[in-house]
């Protein structure tokens, strides 16, 4: 099959004419979810942007507000497929789809069965992966201590001896100082090709190494040290944590503040090289115990055959073990339903397929078109040319890939591979509606694109903190060739990998790119879904920002425009400073202004903020009043009773229909609306 066209089905180029109308729901949680559920429907209501031989062009999501963006899409294509459903829209007021949802906030603690049984399934397998893991790094350092006990390499020599008896254990610990920092804790860049190579012989030196000079020269490489050593770097990374917390807390700014940030940052580095030298040395002592001159080949033997082992069995227990599962099985308990009839709504008991949200044949789309923005944290060129370590990562009913790239593939065709992601023995297919919600929803990876932490990455990975989601590397042409060449449901692999422990772990482990690519939040790219229209050229958007700022400082849009302005070469008019908060008041809750492309052509841009003003319904000021920090809860709270639910919901509601009534009435549509009913 011939490889796609550079850049996606929606994309328009460079010079294209501006067309179309766009709207982006930004992510947030159910905060997000909710009060873009409000300004859906008053978009709906006031210009049946939704539903209707007058629907936007596009709908952009980002984390939660794909968990409202997809339910509302999925329920449109349901109702325009049966005559009988179609007289009220998706999500209009007290349908019910929309009590569904309001009545399911709490969905992360929502029961499931076997409620107990479950969770400490999940804990026993993780605390497994967690053991390997640690069984795994000293089997590693033990193989290499067996290797290099030959060369004594692995032995303090004191002054006269052989030069290179004196020279090797200085070199080595250099060496695995470099190696292993650039592998594990992000320090310098890593190229692709010898990532891997880098963080093995970092690992593998670092610990025989230091516990053969500490040993040579003092009492320091006891057991007991280690243990007081984890003890110190522990209470420095707790103490660095609840300084710069309280710091904060207390809005401390300047050169205090950046000394604490640091401070934070290298106490748990600390803490991450004790742990890692430390699983190394007290395993290294007992190995070479082990050691003589007759055993020395068997047990190497044995040693590397353990490392080479390890990551079978470790890939294959995270694998099964993953939150991911848990976390998307939520969400699609409480946003995956679908009407059934004018007064009844139920969730499928089979998730829904991206694919299924293209119009029937013969079936006109009265929808938009979602688009649900994800990260793909891999190694690629941003626009410009520049390495990066991701890149944006957009999924809808036809392609899913990065745009401006090649790295396309066509969502049916990855729908056909199949993959196991529990104990149970059925294959699932490599993406869903729901799968792809809950990667773009992935707040909490080891790898989380602009956010990623090199020092926690390989302990995240370790500890299987995860909630994205592989798929096949699309910017491997091969991959991509593997995915186009799928003619039935099956595995991608024409030939069978050793395990997902290869595959997927150790790349995770050292930040390297390997056969697949690991899918995370939205928000860790673009936490608006507004640079997904900017490159689809729009000529209208509606920019739903449902961040918590009570400032109105509008810090992630103003950083969204910024990249836009950097990848997209766009510029823009609109006033960031007109969200600025007095007394805790916003003076208003939208604002416009134009985009003006590259190449030619401009866009009017209408951003809807989260926020109270002095006008807003009296009602939604008395319940900001007693229940705080309205509306600006944070993302992390992420179970909502229908009282709040309903709240945003109505705050969402209240303040998109002001902004278009306020533009109705304006002789000019670029104007800055007042904010005004």
């Amino acid at each position: 099959m011939a490889e796609p066209a550079i850049g996606l089905s929606w994309e328009r180029p460079a010079g294209a004419a501006p067309a179309g109308v766009g709207i982006s729901v930004s992510g947030g949680g159910l905060r997000a979810a909710s009060f873009g559920l409000g300004v859906l429907q008053a978009l709906q209501e006031q210009r049946k942007l939704l539903f209707g031989p007058e629907a936007a062009d596009l709908l952009s999501v980002v984390s939660g507000g794909s968990y409202i963006g997809s339910a509302y899409i999925h329920n449109a294509r349901t109702i325009a497929s049966v005559e009988a459903l179609q007289d009220d829209p998706p999500f209009a007021r007290d349908t019910p789809e929309e009590k569904h949802v309001l009545k399911n906030g709490r969905y992360l603690v929502t029961p499931f069965w076997p409620t107990l049984g479950y969770a400490l399934w999940l804990l026993i397998v993780n605390v497994a992966g967690l053991a390997a893991f640690v069984v795994w790094v000293g089997f590693a350092l033990g193989d290499f201590g067996a290797l290099l006990r030959g060369t004594r390499w692995a032995s303090w020599v004191p002054p006269g001896g052989e030069w290179w008896q004196i020279a090797g254990p200085i070199i080595g610990l250099l060496v695995s100082v470099v190696a292993a920092g650039r592998a594990i804790f992000g320090v310098g860049r890593v190229r692709r090709t010898t990532s891997a190579l880098v963080a093995i012989l970092g690992i593998g030196l670092l610990g025989p190494m230091t516990y053969a000079w500490l040993a040579g020269q003092s009492s320091l490489g006891s057991v007991a040290w280690w243990v007081i050593a984890t003890f110190v770097a522990v209470a420095v990374a707790v103490l660095a944590l609840l300084v710069t917390h309280f710091l904060g807390k207390f809005r401390v700014a300047g050169r205090v503040a950046a000394i604490a940030n640091l401070g934070q940052v290298w106490a748990v580095r600390l803490l991450m090289a004790v742990i890692v030298l430390g699983s190394g040395t007290l395993w290294y002592p007992t190995i070479t115990s082990w050691l003589t001159p007759e055993a020395d080949p068997v047990v190497g033997l044995l040693l590397l055959f353990g490392t080479l082992a390890a990551p079978l069995i470790l890939g294959a227990l995270m694998e099964r073990s993953q939150l991911h599962r848990v976390y998307r099985d939520r969400i699609r308990r409480s946003y995956g339903v679908v009407r059934t009839s004018k007064t009844t709504a139920e969730v499928p008991a089979a998730p829904a397929l991206l694919s299924d949200l293209a119009p029937g044949p013969g079936c006109e789309r009265i929808w938009p078109k979602l688009l649900i923005c994800a990260t793909a944290n891999v190694r690629n060129r941003d626009p410009r040319g520049h390495w990066r370590g991701f890149a944006p990562f957009v999924l809808s009913d036809d392609q899913c890939g990065t745009p401006g790239t090649d790295a396309v593939v066509a969502t049916k065709q990855l729908e056909r591979g199949r993959v196991r992601s529990s104990w149970a023995p059925e294959l699932e297919p490599a993406i869903t509606l729901p799968i792809a919600v809950a990667a773009t929803g992935a707040a909490v990876s080891p790898s989380m694109g602009r956010f990623t932490q090199p020092t926690l990455r390989a302990s995240f990975a370790a500890l299987n903190i995860r909630l994205g989601w592989w798929v096949p590397n699309a910017f491997e042409p091969g991959r991509r060739r593997e995915v186009a060449d799928r003619t039935a449901p099956g595995r991608f692999d024409k030939h069978p990998r050793l395990s997902r422990g290869y595959d997927q772990l150790i790349p995770e482990l050292v930040g390297a790119s390997g056969p697949n690519m690991y899918i995370s939040d939205g928000g860790h790219y673009d936490n608006l879904g507004l640079i997904a229209l900017l490159r689809a050229r729009c000529a209208e958007i509606w920019c739903v920002d449902a961040s918590p700022e009570p400032d109105g400082s509008a810090e992630e849009l103003s950083r969204v425009l910024l990249l836009a302005e950097y990848e997209v070469g766009i510029t823009h008019t609109l006033d960031l400073k007109a969200f600025r908060a007095t007394a805790g008041y916003y003076p208003t809750v939208y604002t416009c202004g134009q985009i003006n492309y590259r190449g030619g052509g401009s866009a009017a841009l209408r951003v809807i903020k989260l926020g109270l003003t002095n006008h807003a319904p009296t009602d939604l000021r008395n319940y900001g009043a007693a229940n705080r920090p309205f509306p600006h809860h944070k993302t992390s709270r992420q179970w909502y009773d229908y009282d709040r639910s309903v709240a945003y919901r109505d705050l969402g509601h209240w303040a998109a229909t002001a902004c278009v009534k306020a533009i109705k009435g304006l002789d000019t549509e670029l104007a800055n609306p007042s904010d005004s009913n």
